[in-house]
């Protein structure tokens, strides 16, 4: 088990390389040569230190910084220590939980290309897809829920990492219950607060990393703040000054549709947007996984019918991805986004979060999302590792509340937009239209 490192302060400036923040020649090549990345990000910089003296730490981050690395170079690191020194390793030490299947395929693909020299196992699992474990298994990527119906204490006896990502989503919703009672059965001190009623802390345990890209903490019951409740009081907790806020280098536009225009035109103003966009790569999103499937449908015919001129670019490369898609077609279908085999994708918020897509040049919604932490996440999946970028919202009535108040934050300073305080909004609207349907069921 892991050696507690006492380290407290955490500096703000950006190092210069991995070298300087203490990642091993091996790990740097890897990175350079696999992935052409040659240099840490800011969120890296603050976060690889503490967590490779063995700190907990929360890593709160924008879209698309590269927060992966901050969990998975700490592993990896260590497993090269145990390969080198002949150490034994007969269960899994390190368990990283995601939310979707998708993005637990994403990460174990990162983690194959950075290892394959050392030939390290790991095990992806989820609903429908069992836990197999390989001699020895090195890494579990699964989803708090589906993790915690195995006996966790026996097959995870040598844990030493518990890695959360998009743990913002884990500690709320479906997710919750689950994600605690792990975290509270390796670090007992999450469940008993030992260190607040003056107790210590056994040197050794299991080192917690955390990464999301939206913590909200101004409220009592909001994620960030219970996180710092629940878990011990030595976390390091760092941040780049773009957290919550959109990318600079994204363009906005949104489009207000009247309510008499209905939906024929907010499907014509979708089209145009795709005549006039002419990318190589755009991301749609719906609200729902019906909504997904009619705009797919209505797409297609609209494509194959004898209207439109044959040179529509997109003709023949529309894909759909939704929950009810296996997560093996899933798998297929991003691929095949990512390759330009498809160049419209249509997606519920399953594609909004996590999922690296290089070189998306338009993100539309063309059903607004419920909320600005929502917004966040699909504005972030263009404009990503300093690339330019497109988001366009298409909004109707019911959505003009919260599209002006993000847009008044976007227009008010489009270079440092933080759209934190507009996160209750959401909820308040929640409330809003729940008084309208109800003053409607009175009148019937």
């Amino acid at each position: 088990m892991m050696l507690l490192l006492k380290w407290r302060a955490c500096s703000s400036a950006s190092s210069s390389s991995f070298k300087d923040l203490g990642i091993i020649p091996y790990l740097c090549d890897k990175l350079s040569s696999s992935f052409n990345i040659k240099s840490p990000t800011h969120i890296q910089s603050k976060c690889l230190v503490p967590a490779l003296n063995g700190n907990h730490v929360v890593a709160n981050a924008e879209t698309g910084s590269g927060k992966t690395l901050c969990f998975l170079l700490p592993i990896l690191q260590r497993l090269i220590h145990l390969s080198t020194t002949n150490e034994q390793v007969s269960s899994p030490i390190a368990l990283v939980m995601v939310p979707t299947a998708d993005l637990a395929h994403q990460i174990n693909h990162y983690f194959q290309d950075l290892s394959k020299d050392y030939g390290f196992h790991s095990s992806v699992a989820y609903s429908n897809r069992p836990l197999l474990m390989t001699n020895p298994t090195h890494l579990v990527v699964t989803t708090p829920t589906f993790i915690f119906q195995y006996d966790i204490k026996k097959i995870l006896r040598g844990l030493e990492f518990i890695c959360y990502d998009e743990a913002d989503i884990l500690f709320s919703g479906g997710h919750e219950s689950a994600s605690r009672d792990i975290l509270e059965t390796f670090v007992p001190q999450c469940k008993n607060n030992s260190l607040r009623k003056g107790g210590t802390e056994s040197k050794e345990r299991v080192q917690v990393i955390l990464t999301a890209a939206t913590l909200p903490s101004k409220s009592p019951k909001s994620v960030g703040t219970l996180l710092k409740r629940w878990l011990p009081r030595e976390t390091v907790y760092v941040s780049t000054d773009n957290t919550h806020q959109v990318l600079s280098n994204s363009q906005f536009k949104f489009e207000y549709l009247a309510e008499s225009e209905g939906t024929d035109t907010k499907f014509q103003t979708l089209v145009n947007e795709l005549k006039r966009d002419k990318s190589q790569k755009i991301l749609v999103f719906c609200n729902t996984l019906s909504n997904v499937e009619e705009l797919y449908n209505k797409l297609e015919e609209f494509t194959c019918s004898p209207s439109p001129s044959s040179s529509l670019w997109w003709s023949n490369k529309v894909g759909q991805l939704h929950k009810h898609i296996t997560p093996k077609k899933r798998v297929s279908l991003i691929e095949n986004f990512k390759s330009g085999n498809i160049k419209v994708l249509i997606s519920t918020d399953l594609s909004s979060r996590g999922l690296d897509i290089p070189d998306i040049s338009s993100v539309i919604m063309y059903d607004f999302p419920t909320g600005t932490v929502g917004f966040l996440h699909r504005a972030g999946r263009t404009a990503r590792a300093g690339k330019p970028g497109k988001v366009v919202a298409l909004v109707t009535s019911k959505d003009e509340d919260l599209a002006t108040a993000i847009e008044d934050s976007i227009n008010k300073d489009s270079m440092h937009s933080n759209l934190s305080h507009l996160f209750s909004r959401n909820k308040m609207l929640r409330r809003k239209f729940k008084k309208e349907a109800a003053k409607k069921l009175n009148t019937l």
